[in-house]
Parts: structure tokens; C-alpha cells; sequence
């Protein structure tokens, strides 16, 4: 019997139908897959609860024939109807067993809803492949591209449904998109895709603005369908793309009617595929998504979708079509066809093991289990699904006026993406923000948004962790938000902050360094505020071992707060001009357009005043917008701030001095040879010098296991080199600025400020750049692209000697050359740029560039000494910029000692009869007390960080010293607010002993803590640091008395320090230079009259 013929004899029995390519499938089974069925009867078990399983039959009876059912939909429905009728699920066992038992009991059997798809005879299939293969050989995997089209029905149902009889297919929702890929068989050439719908311009799109910049090319049509004319513009495009590439390249593409070649092709060569083969010789086929979403929810889906597609998937997809021959098989075969390798006695084994399980499931079954996860409560799915069926056509066809129902999780999140957007560009009017701002208050205040949907659904950690000290990832930030949230930490209110790798202490990294870890260890550290409790809870999470490690609720009162959040930028501009107080003060300075005017919010600090205390709280200055955002700065509403309690959204207290003069200053401020670096698993080898580089939300830019070559020995110098902290206290005394006292890292979080850097203009040369991941309030991880900068640069002079007594005098120079790790952040009016550099002869320098423009305030008439005239009435207070870089030396191992070194004058005595001599002095510094130290220019005070066990060929201990530049230290008083809660920046050097969480000068939690955390806590023990593992701090920065040239835009003032070889090598470690054969310097900018020599050799 044929398969036509046994297909027509089961219909005329069963009454069923069963296409062909199912009983081909079927027949060419082996008879061992169906020998373990059990076809005896048994005894139906007693149910426990009648009226449960009636009330559940009743539900699923009643909705089967509306829309399409799935597994979860009923389970879920079963655990929501247990909880109304007071039974104890666990009693009942709702389990997927469970549900097998119930559907069996009850004739529920589970069936596909097949589409359109016609079978195709394995020998034709064959035949198809083998002609490919002959075709596909004439080019390279990387020059073969597939262009396939898939509908996205984002209004579908499942397509499978659970019935108690055998239910036609129905005709499918008709709301789409048609969405367009193209990439090569290797996976490197993945081209923006297509989307085509039905309006010309949605208006979820809001005018083309929506999409604006996205990877994404979107078309209309009558019918979303792609169409010949969009078909020939992109093939037009395609071509020239692969001309200027000099490629040429095959295209395999359907046969379809709109896929016609109107022009002449230069560099393509198309290849139409086989009718009715899809699904076998097309690596291209996507499926259906199951959700309801609009236009815009449906594009922004399918470009992350498609950027989620790896190479490998994509080979892998290419492979399976076994249409590329031999030539990728050797490395992915085993991959794709695994299940098809599996013989016919282990199946028999593993059927035989799986039917002893009451509720088994089918092969089939295991692996669609997910095809039908809902994001709808039961009875919202079905009525939904229902819903959608009855939509007529004109309703489909409306969709420039019809807009779909979104889901509250959509519109919050879009919200907040919208304000950090316009945040970014500040192009925003306030009108416009204040409208945003009223939105998503009323989407966050009506609406409990689903956790689900918050937090996407995590199942494997990251496989890209090569070592311990590797950058969070943004899979290992979604573990550690989803064992939060099953730990039961999961609200729509909950805000993130230092989200980041709570890096592994020394010996754990030298266990991973020796091989003795079986696994690496990764530790997150979160801190987490609930904005309904107004708590905050310090955690750590075991990545890993998926658990928490730490948990620990903060008391503000002695904790401090979280930072400042980006919600809080707008929060405190819309709560100040809801009041009415401020408004008048406002109106008292003739401003009555609110629009024209934008609150800036600042940290608050701590100073005793009524009702803050354990409040969150922000200080507001308001600044005039006359011409952009930038030139408001200008125009400062000075004697007006507002204490502003984010906690209860209201205007605690209002300052108004009644100095009403705005300064109008207008201002422009914006003027009308390869890489010799290797970069690899963040590992940077340029010259001698090996640097791991990392990156946080809070530092930004972190640099590990610093390390030089000499003569062919790997030598450490540090474990780990980072700004920790960098506080800006202003010298005004005028009510509305005395408070001003910013501490930029811990309060604003550098690394998430980061600019995406430009080449050109950030950075010029031979250069490459790193991307860095942070996450967002709401524990979202997002990229900075291009936040990392690294490059070579010349330097002048290394060294240079000329033989006057030669005849004729003979010379030689060499050139210094230096390596760059730099990147750029943006904290309010300010910019910062921190510039590590590493010199040839095995210097170390860190530099930062403060630019952007200064703080502004009215300026009194006459005399004023806190604050420079920079226009008319218009002023610029004195302030400090004072940075504290924390060090994790490791001289030749992690023991190491820090003497200080100073110059000293001798008295005329007999021993200096001439009083020409003077010496310098070595002071060991011995404990934590000892090591708290301020410069002294006057005396060349540096301090020399050295070996506690190497030593150097002349018997003295391997060492750097460190070189302060010796600006003032805090000069606010003594007892101050800020003298308490900046303490570390009240001496140049501390030394402390190493701990793995005292990473922090000010404290874990700055804003708002009172005092004394950080530096002050840690060195209370007096610990001794003589021999021991230790930490340097170093206390630098600038104080900034305006000049009238730093406005409007202020020039690059510098900042600084250097660490330099004191011992660490026997002799000039760049004796090995040579000169540039081809007669130029290292940048090849300027010539050199020098022929190539040979590399200097010591005397």
C-alpha cells in the first residue's frame, strides 16, 4: 500500500487526515521506536478534587474552540483556580506530569495547526542539493549570501492548541510584517534587515523618529509583501556594495514572482531556488512570534533578534542545508546533525528508560516545549486570541489610524528609554519633558508591570569569561537580576546602582593563575533601592553557583544613599516647578514660561537640616534657556535653590535670597602606519608592557595585572591602578551655593557617563577602540560603543648624546614613545578625560583633562573673592577637582614597603666646610597612621613603593617611586561637611593594607553619607604595612580659580601624577632602541638625519 493509498483507507476509518510527508516520516521509522508502547488498559486513578477537575475541564471545553490552547495557558489556569478554591497546589502536584495524567483523562490531545507548507519527496530534495553543491563550489563560504523573507504575525496565536478533537487549521491573523535577511554562509557579513509594512509611516513611529539611526531599512506595500520594485532597489544596492569590495558574490534566493532582475548585475551572480523546498535547502527560515506588539515593538524585536545571530548559528543554519558541500561539513556536521547520528539501539535504550515515567512526554513534544510559553495571564491570552480572530479587514487595514494595545511593561520601558534618549540630546523642550514626565508617572502609578516582562527570562551564563578579572558581561548581569528576583527581589520599583564584577581577592587569583580553580569565580555586586520602601540593599551574587552571597539593607542615616539615578534628572525639574513657591520665586524674577527655564539637580551632602535626614534628597539650581542647552550655563537664576525630597516628590525647603539679576552672556561654544599594540581577551601587549584592561559602571576605565618585560622576565608592577573617587568641593559661601560639593564617581557613576569616542576628533592615529557594558537603573545592560581608546603616540626625545671630541662630532638620539589608555566621561557641565600612559623606559603617567564649561553663578557688583567675573555680573566660583587614585602595587610580588624620600640641606660644619652639600632622606613608613602623608614641593618629597624581598644587581630593593605634583590638598575647613565626608582627600598618600572591598576613598556610598567612610574607616585598625600586601592612594587633582579665557568653553587644564622606575631595573631599559631605519620617528612625522644603528650597548 502507497502512502496516497493508506492516507485515503485512515480518513475513510478515522475520520482523521494525515498528509503524505507525515507517513513517509513515519515509515521510514525503525520498529523499535514504537515497540515499548504500552497498549494494555489501566485503572483510571480517583482524582482529589472532583470540583477542581470539573471547573478545569469546564474552562478548557469552553475556550478550545476560540483560540488556540497550549500547555502552560492550562497549567496556569490550574494553579489560578487551585488558589480560588482554597486547595493546596503542592497537594495536587501541578506538575507537567500532572497535566499529562489530566489531558489523557480527559481525551486532551496536543496538535499542530499547519500553515500552507506542501511535502516535498526526499529524492527531489536530493537532487536540489547536489546541483547547489556544484553551484555553491564556484565561490568561497564568505561570498555566498542567502536572501530569504519571513512573516512576522505579531498579533498570532500559538500554533499548536490542545482540543479533545481533531480541529482544523483557521485562517491566520492577518496584522504583519514581512521581515528580510541576508548574510553569508560564514556568518561575517550580516546585512541591516528589511521591514515591510502596510503604512507608509505608522505613527508608533512618531514621524520616522522612532527608528531614526537603527540598523534597519524599513518599506511599505499594499500588503506588506515584498514587492519587485523593493526587491530591485535593494538587489541595485547590493550589488554596488559588493563592487566597491571588489567581491563577487552568489545570491540563492526563492523563486518567487517579485524576485525579478531588472538590471544589469556586475558582481552578483542569482541563483533562484527550488519551489516548494524551503525548509530543506534554504538556510534562511524563520518562524513566528508569539506575542502581540505593535509596528515599532515588532521592528526594534527583530533588529535585536537579528543582531543576537551569531556566525557559528548562521553556519550552522548553512550546513544543515548540506548545500555547501565538503567544505564547512569537517567542523559543524556533528553539530547540526547530532540527532541524526543517534542509532537506532540507543533511541530503543532511551524509550524503553523514558515510558517508565507516568506523564512522559513525547521526543516531539521535549523539544516544542517552549514554542507556546505565554506572557498573558490565561484567561487575558484567550480573550485576547479570541479577540484577534473576530478583527475584520478594514480593521487590519487601519493601521495608520488604529493603534494596537500595548502592555503597560512595553510603555514603561519605552518611557524610560525615551527620557534617557532626549536626556542625551537635550533638544528637548520642557513642555515636551514635563509631557513625558506626566506619562510615565501615570503608566508607573496605574499599572503593576509583570516582573516577567521586566526581567527577561535567563538560562546560561556567559561562555566568553577567559579569567576572573574579565568585564561583567550582559548575560551575567541578567543571572544575577534573575536569582534576585527568585530570591524574591523583583518589583517594577526597584532601581539598580554598581552593578559590577566584586573582583576576586589576591590569593584567589593566584590559585586561578597557578590552575588550581575548577571553575572561575565570578561575583557581582548590586546595590538595590526599593522606591516604594525607600530601601536600600547592598547584594552579592554568585554568578556562578547562581546565589546570593551578601545581603545587607543600608541605614541612610549612617549608610548614605544610593546615587544619583538618571530618573532623578528629570524628577527634580518637574517636582520644583509643580510647586508653587518656586513658580512665584520664578515670577518674582519676571519668568513665567516655565519651558524657559531647566532645574539642574545636584547632590545634596549632608548638613543637619530638618526633614532630610534619611530622605533621598537632590539641591536644584535653575538656569534661564535663551538660545541652546549649553549656552543656559550662561544665564544662571542665582540666590534660588530648592531642597528637593526625591523620596516624597516635593520641594522640602525653598532658598530665595531675592537676588533676582540673571546675567544674559550670550556664547558660541562650539567654533561656526598600523597598530604596533595587540589587543586580545582584553589583554594589551604593546612594546614590553602587558596590561589587562576592565571596566565598571562606577571607575569606568580599570587597569589589572601591569606588568613589563625585562630582558624576557614577565615583571609585575601592579594588580590593579583606577581613579576610585574624584570630589569637587566649591569655595562659595553664599546660601544658595555653600552646599555645592559633588563627589563625581561614587554620587554620578563615571563608567556610566562614558562618552562613545570619535576617531579624529577623541582620537587620531593607529588606534583601537573597546566597547564597554554598564547597566541602567533598571538592571539593563547596554553598550558604550567605543568607550575604550588605545594608541601609540611619539613622544620626543628618549635620550640623545653627541661626541663633541670626535672629528667630526658624531651623535645619537633616540625616540621616546608612549602607549595610550584612555576614555572620556561627561558628569553635568564638566568633561573628563583620563589618559594612562606607559613609556618606553618603563615610566607610568596618569593624566586627566578637565574641559567643558565651568560652573556659573550671579556675581555680585564690585569686589567678590570667591568667585572670578567671567562676563558681566556673571561669575565663576573658585573650586577644587581633587582625585584619588588607588593603586594595588605588586613590585616584583604583592610584599611590598613605601618609604619616603626628601630632599635635605646640611648646615656648614667640618663635614661641610663649604655648605655646598646636601643629601636625601629615606623614612620608612611602618603602619596605616604612619602612611598618612602630605606633600612637600619645597623639600622634592617622593615616595618610593618598593620591594620587600627582590632586589637588583646592586643589592638594593626593586622599586618605583611616586611623583606628586603637589597641588593643595581639601582646603575647606577643618570640621566642614565636606572635611568629613572627603576626608581622603585631606593628605596626598595613604598607605593601607590590602582588603578585597576597601575599594572606595569616600565609602561605598557617598551621596548623602555623613562622614568619615572610606580611607578615615579603613586605616582605623592602624594595620602594618611594612612587608605586607598594601595599597597606595594618591591624592591630586587641580584648584581652579577661573580665568576669563576659560569662558565660554573652557581649554583642557591638566592634572596628574607619575610613577617612575627608582631601582626597578640594573640599568637604562631602553638601551635596546634602535633608530628608525627609514630615517623617521615612530609617528612618522618628521624626518631624522640619523642612518639606522645598532641598538646601544652598556659600557
Amino acid at each position: 500500500m502507497n502512502n496516497p493509498m493508506l492516507a485515503e483507507w485512515i480518513y475513510v476509518t478515522f475520520k482523521a487526515r494525515v498528509s503524505r510527508a507525515t507517513l513517509a516520516r513515519l515509515r521510514n521509522l525503525p520498529s523499535s521506536y514504537f515497540s515499548h508502547v504500552d497498549r494494555s488498559a489501566t485503572k483510571r486513578r480517583r482524582v482529589k478534587s472532583p470540583q477542581f477537575e470539573r471547573e478545569l475541564r469546564e474552562f478548557f471545553f469552553q475556550n478550545e474552540a476560540k483560540t488556540a490552547m497550549a500547555d502552560d495557558v492550562l497549567l496556569l489556569k490550574a494553579h489560578e483556580l487551585a488558589e480560588r478554591l482554597g486547595i493546596d497546589a503542592t497537594q495536587l502536584r501541578l506538575s507537567n506530569g500532572w497535566l499529562q495524567s489530566f489531558k489523557k483523562r480527559n481525551g486532551i490531545r496536543s496538535h499542530t495547526l499547519h500553515g500552507e507548507g506542501g511535502a516535498v519527496e526526499a529524492d527531489e530534495v536530493r537532487d536540489a542539493r547536489l546541483e547547489l553543491q556544484e553551484l555553491v563550489a564556484q565561490f568561497t563560504p564568505e561570498n555566498v549570501f542567502n536572501f530569504d523573507e519571513t512573516a512576522l504575525f505579531y498579533r498570532l496565536a500559538p500554533n499548536r492548541t490542545l482540543a479533545t478533537t481533531i480541529r482544523k487549521g483557521k485562517k491566520k491573523e492577518k496584522q504583519r510584517l514581512t521581515l528580510v535577511f541576508c548574510c553569508n554562509a560564514t556568518g561575517s557579513d550580516k546585512l541591516d534587515p528589511i521591514v515591510i509594512g502596510t503604512a507608509k509611516n505608522p505613527r508608533c513611529f512618531r514621524k520616522g523618529a522612532a527608528i531614526k539611526g537603527k540598523p534597519i531599512l524599513y518599506k511599505s506595500s499594499k500588503n506588506a509583501w515584498m514587492t519587485s520594485v523593493i526587491f530591485d532597489e535593494w538587489l541595485h544596492l547590493f550589488n554596488m556594495r559588493m563592487a566597491a569590495a571588489n567581491r563577487k558574490v552568489l545570491l540563492l534566493v526563492d523563486n518567487a514572482s517579485c524576485h525579478k532582475i531588472l538590471r544589469n548585475l556586475t558582481h552578483v551572480t542569482v541563483h533562484f531556488l527550488p519551489p516548494n523546498m524551503t525548509s530543506a535547502v534554504q538556510p534562511l527560515d524563520a518562524a513566528n512570534i508569539t506575542r502581540k506588539l505593535n509596528v515599532l515593538e515588532a521592528v526594534q524585536f527583530s533588529i535585536d533578534a537579528w543582531a543576537g545571530v551569531t556566525p557559528t548559528t548562521i553556519t550552522n543554519c548553512w550546513v544543515k542545508t548540506r548545500i555547501l558541500g565538503e567544505k564547512m561539513l569537517g567542523r559543524t556536521r556533528a553539530d547540526t546533525d547530532y540527532i541524526e547520528e543517534v542509532s537506532s539501539n540507543e533511541m530503543e535504550e532511551l524509550t524503553a528508560m523514558l515510558s517508565r515515567w507516568e506523564g512522559a512526554v513525547s521526543a516531539s513534544e521535549y523539544l516544542a516545549v517552549d514554542e507556546d510559553v505565554p506572557v498573558h495571564e490565561p484567561d487575558v491570552l484567550v480573550d485576547e486570541a479570541a479577540g484577534s480572530d473576530a478583527v475584520s479587514q478594514d480593521e487590519q487595514e487601519e493601521e495608520e489610524e488604529q493603534e494596537p494595545a500595548v502592555q503597560p511593561a512595553i510603555a514603561l520601558r519605552h518611557c524610560m528609554e525615551l527620557a534617557a534618549f532626549l536626556l542625551q540630546c537635550g533638544e528637548q523642550t520642557d513642555r515636551e519633558r514635563r509631557t513625558l514626565q506626566t506619562v510615565t508617572a501615570l503608566v508607573r502609578e496605574t499599572t503593576r508591570v509583570s516582573d516577567a516582562i521586566m526581567a527577561p527570562s535567563v538560562h546560561i551564563p556567559s561562555k566568553g569569561i577567559k579569567h576572573p578579572l574579565d568585564p561583567v558581561t550582559a548575560d551575567e548581569v541578567r543571572i544575577a537580576k534573575q536569582v534576585l528576583a527568585d530570591a524574591g527581589y523583583s518589583s517594577p520599583e526597584l532601581r539598580y546602582a554598581y552593578v559590577m564584577l566584586f573582583e576576586p581577592d589576591h590569593p584567589t587569583l593566584a590559585k586561578f593563575e597557578a590552575g588550581e580553580l575548577a571553575e572561575i569565580p565570578r561575583e557581582i555586586g548590586a546595590l538595590v533601592l526599593d522606591q516604594a520602601t525607600n530601601v536600600t540593599r547592598d547584594f552579592v551574587v554568585d554568578v556562578v553557583a547562581r546565589r546570593i552571597v551578601k545581603d545587607v539593607e543600608l541605614d541612610p542615616k549612617t549608610d548614605g544613599q544610593i546615587p544619583i539615578l538618571d530618573q532623578d534628572y528629570w524628577d527634580g525639574d518637574s517636582i520644583c516647578k509643580a510647586d508653587p513657591a518656586y513658580v512665584a520665586a520664578l515670577a518674582k524674577r519676571g519668568i513665567t514660561d516655565l519651558d524657559m527655564v531647566r532645574g539642574e539637580q545636584f547632590s545634596a551632602g549632608v548638613f543637619g537640616y530638618e526633614g532630610e535626614e534619611g530622605n533621598r534628597m537632590i539641591r536644584v539650581l535653575s538656569f534661564l534657556k535663551v538660545e541652546n542647552t549649553h549656552a543656559m550655563y550662561g544665564h544662571p537664576i542665582d540666590g534660588l535653590v530648592a531642597h528637593v525630597d526625591l523620596t516624597n516628590r516635593k520641594v522640602l525647603k525653598l532658598v530665595d535670597t531675592g537676588y533676582t539679576h540673571i546675567p544674559m552672556e550670550s556664547g558660541d561654544y562650539l567654533d561656526p602606519k598600523g597598530a604596533s599594540f595587540t589587543v586580545k581577551d582584553n589583554i594589551v601587549s604593546w612594546q614590553n608592557w602587558e596590561i589587562r584592561v576592565g571596566f565598571n559602571g562606577r571607575e569606568g576605565l580599570t587597569l589589572h595585572d601591569i606588568s613589563f618585560s625585562d630582558r624576557g622576565r614577565k615583571r609585575k608592577i601592579l594588580n590593579r591602578a583606577s581613579v576610585s573617587e574624584m570630589v569637587v568641593p566649591y569655595g562659595e559661601p553664599s546660601p544658595t551655593h555653600d552646599w555645592q560639593n559633588y563627589f563625581d564617581a561614587g554620587e554620578y557613576q563615571f563608567g556610566r557617563l562614558a562618552n562613545s569616542l570619535v576617531l579624529g576628533c577623541d582620537c587620531l592615529g593607529s588606534i583601537q577602540y573597546l566597547d564597554a557594558t554598564v547597566v541602567d537603573d533598571f538592571c539593563e545592560p547596554f553598550v558604550i560603543k567605543n568607550a575604550i581608546c588605545m594608541h601609540e603616540e611619539d613622544f620626543g626625545t628618549l635620550w640623545k648624546h653627541t661626541d663633541v671630541l670626535a672629528s667630526p662630532p658624531t651623535g645619537t638620539v633616540r625616540r621616546q614613545r608612549r602607549f595610550v589608555v584612555s576614555f572620556f566621561v561627561t558628569v553635568g557641565n564638566y568633561d573628563y578625560g583620563f589618559y594612562w600612559y606607559f613609556y618606553l623606559d618603563g615610566r607610568i603617567e596618569l593624566e586627566c583633562k578637565a574641559t567643558g564649561i565651568v560652573f556659573t553663578s550671579g556675581r555680585p557688583e564690585g569686589e567678590y573673592e570667591y568667585a572670578t567675573e567671567m562676563a558681566p555680573r556673571l561669575g565663576a566660583p573658585c573650586h577644587q577637582h581633587l582625585f584619588s587614585a588607588r593603586l594595588d602595587v605588586a613590585i616584583d610580588g604583592n610584599k611590598c614597603h613605601v618609604d619616603e624620600l626628601e630632599a635635605k640641606r646640611l648646615p656648614i660644619s667640618p663635614d661641610n666646610p663649604r655648605g655646598n652639600a646636601f643629601m636625601r632622606t629615606a623614612t620608612r613608613l611602618k603602619t596605616e597612621s604612619d602612611a598618612q602623608r602630605v606633600a612637600a614641593m619645597d623639600k622634592g618629597r617622593v615616595w618610593r613603593i618598593a620591594s620587600s624581598e627582590a632586589k637588583n644587581r646592586l643589592g638594593r630593593s626593586t622599586g618605583y617611586a611616586l611623583f606628586p605634583e603637589g597641588q593643595p590638598v581639601l582646603l575647606a575647613a577643618d570640621g566642614s561637611s565636606i572635611w568629613k565626608r572627603a576626608n581622603f582627600s585631606t593628605k596626598h598618600l595613604w598607605v593601607t593594607k590590602y582588603a578585597r572591598d576597601e575599594l572606595w576613598a569616600a565609602g561605598y556610598t557617598p551621596n548623602q553619607h555623613p562622614g568619615f567612610a572610606g580611607l578615615p574607616s579603613y586605616v582605623k585598625g592602624n594595620r602594618p604595612v611594612d612587608g605586607e600586601d598594601i595599597v597606595v592612594w594618591h591624592t591630586f587633582g587641580l584648584t581652579h580659580f577661573p580665568r576669563v579665557e576659560d569662558w565660554p568653553m573652557m581649554p583642557v587644564d591638566y592634572a596628574g601624577f607619575k610613577l617612575i622606575p627608582e631601582g626597578f631595573f640594573d640599568r637604562n631599559p631602553t638601551l635596546d632602541v634602535p633608530e628608525d631605519p627609514n630615517g623617521k620617528d615612530s609617528s612618522d612625522l618628521h624626518g631624522c638625519c640619523h642612518a639606522a644603528k645598532e641598538p646601544v650597548t652598556e659600557p
